[in-house]
């Protein structure tokens, strides 16, 4: 599978170096919550939806669509495709924000607009009022959503020029908003003024889907998690995911959204996946320790030789010639999620990652940042896949590439705050992750991380990150995990 995946992404154009592939892998099956992070444009969001669009159903969808950035033409007027989601396209009538008019087009609207003139062969001299008239008529909306017939018409005869592009029902990617404050903004609410209609979120709908179809890996991607307080719009999730409780949607009489049933209570089934990418900035939250906690946090970083490969002639991404492609792997992919018994390792593994992590409680402890059970349940489950996936070479220690990854996504993630409450953790964290445990320095002699020599650490994976975090600590007097 992990093989297979890597020569997918190879034919997608789709690089990344290191151990990405197989650390992403392990971690959605060791937790079904993922948080991407790191440096922007780094491809978080096209690793995730590359994975899904490669698990996903053969089967396809064709659609046209709008990228941001595109642009169109009526007659002289040009439009500006500034922002696009699931859902709709902000559209401006100008470059220049402080001058340009924002429209809002619906995509459903759009559809209504792009089937009306498929089916009576309309011509593109029409007039755009009298499309707006004829589409109208036979509209499911109300008339107010065909308001703007210039751009809709436009946006209408553009997109019936575009290449379809194949896009699968598995994975949804949801742009988190500023305005997420409360679980509706994911899974929508009753209507108050009619008792039998829910207004259901994309997202509930993925979840609704994933239950309909337990065989099949779903993925629900989270872009720009942290754009709102995450705790307010994700509590109820994050509680059903480690419960396994239901989560509460309405009491009374059934409801349905659009013709399909709504369930008065939701729970998350195991065959969803849920990836959240995450961008540090001033217009942005920090991650609180406890959302951590309940996931495996990956760092993407762009090194040296892969900006120099890509500048070289890197080719533009197309997921849609993998769409599918994994799909004889959903059967195992989901047989190693739902397997409780990962991690029964032999005597001799089992006190060697018993040592390795005791090692890592006991600095914490000292410094009243230890972890808990479930942390060291999700690492050792986390080690014994990424042994599962990819064996290795005879003699090569897959523990410690393992632990490694463990420190890096489970560990260091939950460490922040000032010079002198991070100092020392530090420093003793470096330590551990320079030597072999036989070889290791007593805590009294604490080194000072340097980045020259994390390459040659027993755990440089680890080891850079600490390094880095120092810099950060001694210029700023604070650090995080998270970096801008």
């Amino acid at each position: 599978m992990l093989e297979a995946l890597k020569a997918a992404a190879e034919d997608a154009k789709v690089q990344f170096g290191g151990s990405l592939w197989r650390r992403l892998l392990a971690s959605l099956l060791s937790k079904r919550f993922v948080i991407l992070t790191g440096l922007t444009g780094s491809g978080k969001t096209l690793s995730a939806r590359l994975l899904a669009t490669w698990l996903g159903p053969a089967s396809l969808e064709w659609r046209r669509q709008f990228e941001p950035g595109e642009k169109f033409r009526i007659a002289r007027m040009e439009y500006l495709v500034r922002r696009a989601d699931s859902l709709s396209y902000e559209v401006w009538n100008d470059d220049r924000e402080d001058e340009a008019v924002k429209i809002l087009l619906s995509r459903e609207v759009l559809d209504e607009w792009i089937s009306y003139i498929e089916k009576n062969h309309v011509d593109e001299s029409i007039g755009s009022l009298e499309l707006r008239d004829a589409v109208q008529e036979q509209s499911r909306w109300s008339n107010n959503v065909h308001s703007f017939h210039a751009p809709l018409k436009a946006a209408a005869f553009s997109l019936l020029k575009k290449q379809p592009i194949a896009v699968t029902r598995s994975s949804d990617v949801l742009p988190v908003g500023a305005d997420w404050t409360s679980r509706e903004s994911l899974l929508g609410y009753p209507d108050a003024l009619d008792s039998k209609r829910f207004v259901a979120q994309p997202a509930l709908l993925k979840v609704l889907d994933a239950c309909e179809d337990p065989g099949r890996p779903y993925f629900l991607i989270l872009d720009e998690m942290n754009l709102s307080h995450v705790e307010r719009y994700f509590a109820d999730f994050l509680s059903a995911m480690e419960s396994g409780e239901p989560i509460p949607l309405y009491r009374g009489e059934e409801r349905s959204a659009d013709g399909r049933p709504i369930p008065q209570e939701l729970r998350l089934p195991d065959n969803l996946f849920v990836v959240g990418t995450v961008n540090v900035d001033e217009t942005t939250y920090m991650f609180s320790p406890k959302v951590l906690d309940r996931a495996q946090v990956i760092e993407y970083r762009v090194e040296e030789s892969e900006m120099e490969r890509f500048l070289g002639g890197g080719a533009k991404p197309d997921l849609s010639v993998i769409a599918g492609q994994g799909s004889p792997f959903a059967d195992c992919f989901l047989e190693l999620a739902r397997d409780p018994k990962l991690g029964a390792w032999d005597d001799e593994e089992a006190q060697r990652f018993a040592s390795e992590l005791m090692g890592f409680f006991s600095v914490l402890q000292r410094h009243g940042a230890e972890f808990g059970f479930r942390t060291a349940h999700e690492a050792r489950r986390f080690a014994s896949l990424y042994r599962i996936l990819e064996p290795g070479e005879p003699g090569q220690d897959w523990l410690a590439e393992a632990m490694d990854c463990v420190v890096c996504q489970k560990l260091l993630p939950k460490l922040h705050g000032s010079r002198a409450k991070l100092s020392p953790i530090l420093q003793d964290l470096w330590s551990l992750c320079l030597q072999a445990p036989e070889s290791r320095s007593q805590p009294e002699n604490r080194d000072v991380p340097d980045r020259a020599r994390a390459r040659e650490a027993r755990y440089p994976l680890s080891a850079d990150k600490i390094a880095r975090m120092w810099s950060m600590l001694q210029d700023h007097g604070f650090a995080s995990f998270a970096e801008a």
